[in-house]
């Protein structure tokens, strides 16, 4: 299959993409603010305040920078300096309440839930950078009202410790997918109920284990019912970038089933991928594709890296990245066999702005739905093609 990047789809909408504030005072406040670069980092948006929130990652390979929450108070800032827009939350300075803490690490999720409430699992980190083996019978969860962190111990089928693996959140469950244990790539599948804390261990994905996938929650395109939310994954790392099929998992058949799906505009998929970024249009917002094919928006498929990346390297080099941005797309009529398509659309500056996000992966990202057919992504950091760490933070923001 071509590796090329598709032109938009005609008539498609556009994302457009507005720097949002990225400096941040020292937790000390002695200084002035300053951008942080980070990559292998993760951010959360509180959905119900709009606030972001970045935790964990790396200036240079496997050393974490700190444990830190840093937060984004006002998404709707256009100015990347803006430090009344940032805050940080820095661990207690007494030994009793710094134990109340996570420790640093890269390569975790941090993922939001329901209340105000974060969820922190998994990575590397400690003096041999390995998987936070202390860590496997707990969770962490980090209040936004509170601005405090809370441990929690867990019970059932725990998942190996693991780093760059992807977590969801649906109605109550926390779902943890693949990633990379001590040796090795997984692709099992757990689910936490954070009510009991309690973990089971779910079918495991077909295709090959992997790293640097992205499993996400959307829309069911199976049922007519909004509330229904299934599981979908697309790329990942596994030796090499990997492409499609489209996995998905429905919970209430606790079954995965997979789709070939193409370009809108052509018969080929998009540009094979890890490290990017794939988060749900909970909204479903329907979309006329070219021909009159009435469809659902489902997700957005963006950024990344591409096939050409030095395999023994991992994250110590930089490969070929992407800045490419697609709409998946599933039947507008509820099917048991839906027809999907990744629509390409065009990345252009939002008024009063001339660049936009330049091409990276291993960043941090999350969105956040803004009206019936509007979503907002918010990304920070990562890595480019210099081998950088980068520091900027963007809202991309699209209406169907």
């Amino acid at each position: 299959m071509s590796s090329s990047i598709p032109a938009p789809a005609p008539n498609a909408p556009v994302l457009r993409a507005r720097a949002v504030p990225c400096a941040f005072v020292p937790h000390s406040g002695t200084s002035a603010a300053y951008p942080i670069a980070l990559s292998s980092h993760a951010l959360a948006i509180e959905p119900t305040s709009r606030q972001a929130y970045l935790f964990g990652g790396e200036l240079k390979p496997r050393q974490p920078v700190g444990d830190e929450v840093r937060a984004i108070i006002n998404l709707d800032s256009a100015n990347p300096d803006d430090e009344e827009s940032t805050r940080v939350y820095a661990r207690p300075r007494t030994a009793e309440e710094g134990q109340g803490w996570p420790s640093p690490r890269v390569g975790a999720t941090f993922t939001a839930g329901d209340g105000g409430f974060i969820y922190l699992w998994g990575g590397r980190g400690g003096k041999e950078m390995a998987p936070l083996e202390e860590e496997e019978s707990s969770i962490w969860r980090f209040s936004t009202t509170e601005k405090a962190w809370e441990r929690f111990d867990t019970k059932g089928e725990r998942p190996e410790p693991r780093s760059y693996h992807t977590a969801a959140y649906a109605q109550g469950t926390l779902y943890v997918h693949a990633g990379c244990p001590k040796s090795g790539r997984l692709s099992t599948l757990h689910a936490l109920d954070v009510t009991s804390f309690q973990w089971k261990s779910l079918p495991s994905a077909p295709g090959r284990e992997r790293g640097g996938t992205v499993l996400t929650t959307i829309p069911s395109p199976f049922v007519e019912d909004p509330s229904k939310l299934v599981l979908a994954r697309w790329g990942g790392f596994s030796g090499e970038e990997l492409g499609g099929p489209l996995d998905i998992f429905d919970p209430s058949s606790n079954e995965w089933t997979s789709y070939p799906v193409h370009l809108s505009t052509a018969e080929q998929e998009p540009p094979k991928r890890s490290v990017h970024g794939f988060v749900p249009f909970k909204t479903a917002p329907a979309l006329s594709l070219a021909g009159g094919e009435q469809t659902r928006v489902l997700a957005v498929l963006f950024f990344g890296e591409g096939e050409g990346a030095p395999k023994e390297l991992g994250h110590d080099g930089a490969g070929k990245f992407l800045s490419d941005v697609y709409l998946l797309t599933a039947s507008a009529a509820a099917s048991a066999s839906p027809n999907f398509s990744f629509v390409p659309i065009s990345l252009q500056p939002a008024s009063s702005f001339t660049k936009t996000p330049e091409p990276r992966g291993w960043f941090a990202f999350d969105a956040v739905s803004t009206g019936p057919s509007s979503l907002q992504i918010v990304i920070h950091g990562g890595l480019n093609e210099a081998n950088e760490r980068l520091h900027d933070a963007w809202s991309l923001d699209i209406r169907v």
